[in-house]
């Protein structure tokens, strides 16, 4: 009985182990992603500054992010666009992830209406799509794909990588 405790404490403290590398990696490229997001001079003119409120977090299997995000609205009362902030969390088990993929931004495909998205903390729906965040550097190559998928599986996640456009 004590041997079969000691094995699932090892397990378990592997396992967050693992969870805190996968974390660590996708942070450390989220810090260098905000630091680095208008050097891409197309940056400005496509996106929305990226401003995290929350990063990279995984608790009991569940990867999640919060960033603030802009809305830009056209009231035809007042004959305007109106711009409003708001934070969005996306949140999906690990588990529900299939797929690793890249064309603009680096995104986990995943179950279908797997990911969770909340919008001021009031869940607003489901997607199939989790964006990570990363999308203004050639470093995100196919090296760095398979290092993230590494990771994943050394924690128990086997995940393929598809469509990795540089």
């Amino acid at each position: 009985m004590k041997l079969l405790f000691l094995l699932i404490t090892l397990f378990t403290l592997n396992l967050h182990a693992q969870e805190k590398k996968i974390v660590d990696f996708l942070n450390k490229d989220l810090r260098w992603e905000v630091e680095n997001q208008f050097k891409n001079s197309d940056r400005i003119e496509r996106y929305d500054t990226l401003v995290v409120v929350e990063p990279f977090q995984i608790k009991n299997g569940m990867l999640s992010i919060v960033v603030k995000r802009k809305k830009v609205e056209f009231s035809e009362q007042g004959d305007k666009y109106t711009e409003t902030y708001f934070t969005e969390k996306q949140e999906i088990k690990l588990s529900k992830i299939t797929r690793l993929s890249k064309d603009i931004n680096v995104i986990f495909v995943t179950q279908p209406d797997a990911v969770n998205i909340y919008e001021n903390g009031k869940k607003t729906g489901t997607y199939s799509l989790f964006f990570l965040q990363l999308c203004c550097s050639e470093k995100y190559n196919e090296t760095w794909a398979n290092e993230l998928l590494t990771l994943l599986e050394k924690a128990g996640y086997s995940i393929e990588m598809e469509n990795w456009y540089d």
